[in-house]
């Protein structure tokens, strides 16, 4: 896996994340689909940037607020085990409670 953040602002981050990946799947022998009896895939996983943005920082009776968008992005369709087929967006919300 390959991680690189970096702060733009000491509110404002910026973070983008690769992943390589290999992964099976052997077929179940009471299984009657057409699947192959065992799949093989290896490459590259998860593609995925995010952007945090920090509302408050942390005191010692407050606790850090912050937010975070987040695209994974569609690749190696073909790829049934370690593609990503579709866009996969998220956003929320974190609190961290202050440490006494």
């Amino acid at each position: 896996m390959l991680f690189l953040g970096y702060g733009l602002t000491d509110r404002l981050a910026f973070e983008l994340e690769l992943a390589v990946i290999k992964a099976s799947l052997e077929k179940s022998s009471s299984d009657l689909s057409a699947m192959p009896a065992k799949l093989d895939e290896s490459g590259l996983g998860d593609v995925q940037t995010q952007v945090d943005w920090r509302w408050l920082k942390e005191t010692e009776t407050r606790p850090e607020v912050f937010s975070y968008a987040e695209v994974v992005y569609p690749h190696s369709k073909d790829k049934v085990l370690i593609g990503t087929s579709d866009w996969a967006p998220e956003v929320g919300i974190m609190f961290s409670l202050p440490t006494r």
